[in-house]
């Protein structure tokens, strides 16, 4: 159920159905025993929980209840809680993160992560979404909105970023594992062509690279393609390199004014 890529896009603010939404259950420093999982929205029904890897579904009164709107992972259930000794070790492990509270964080590239994640699709019983989007005041990307309405001609839309854009841990790119879904970017792309929209798409983005890196090639990744929207998704590595804020601010600045100079009326996601 639920293989077409439309039923991810759907706007997690118009409540609802609630389609694969991830969840990791981590048991706090000392804690065992049964877990509550506290999701984007309560519960009204539980439609499916499973694997993020879709390898294995999981049973309402076996695996997990509702209480109080919250998932419940009751102890002897086969959907496993990871121990905190696990998640935040003494020592690192692969590519283990330093945590400000001592010890080191669970990281890793490909199929780490699906490999521990879990997905619920359930209907919500309430929305609290405390987002400030708010799409009947929305003064927002006005210009690239023109373009798409006019169907006059494709928008032109370029993602740039780090290795979160480039898809390395995407399921079907980096992970490949079930769902194969596409990186975000093209994701978002095919929605938007699955509208009646023509899109023109680039996606240059890198592994590894900084805001830094960014503005030193711009011109030839970005700027020469003029795209009408933008969207600069740079952070991860220039806030684990740490990187004085004033200096990120000032390469996103560079970067943006390099598009703007192939595109004065660029529009720009950061």
């Amino acid at each position: 159920m639920f293989n077409e890529h439309e039923s991810y896009t759907k706007p997690v603010w118009d409540g609802g159905l609630i389609v694969a939404e991830t969840f990791w259950p981590i048991h706090q420093p000392g804690e065992s025993g049964e877990i509550a999982v506290t999701l984007l929205n309560d519960i009204a029904k539980v439609i499916e929980v499973r694997r993020a890897d879709r390898s294995e579904v999981f049973t309402e009164g076996r695996d997990f209840a509702v209480r109080d709107g919250k998932l419940v992972i009751p102890e002897g259930s086969r959907i496993r809680v990871m121990a905190w000794e696990e998640y935040n070790t003494a020592e690192p492990d692969n590519f283990g993160f330093r945590c400000s509270t001592g010890g080191y964080l669970l990281f890793g590239e490909g199929n780490v992560f699906h490999r521990l994640q879990y997905e619920i699709t359930y209907e919500a019983a309430s929305n609290t979404f405390d987002g400030h989007y708010r799409p009947e005041a929305s003064p927002l990307l006005t210009k690239s909105r023109a373009i798409l309405d006019s169907h006059a001609r494709p928008l032109k839309l370029a993602f740039f970023g780090d290795s979160i854009t480039y898809g390395c841990n995407a399921s079907g790119l980096g992970a490949g594992v079930p769902p194969f879904m596409p990186v975000y970017p093209k994701l978002a792309s095919e929605e938007l062509e699955r509208r009646g929209y023509a899109i023109h798409y680039r996606n240059p983005s890198v592994g590894g690279k900084n805001a830094h890196w960014g503005k030193n090639v711009a011109a030839k990744a970005v700027g020469e393609f003029a795209p009408d929207l933008c969207v600069i998704a740079f952070g991860m590595n220039d806030a684990s390199g740490k990187r004085p804020p004033e200096d990120f601010i000032g390469d996103i600045k560079s970067i943006i004014d390099t598009v703007r100079a192939g595109n004065p009326a660029a529009e720009f996601i950061l």
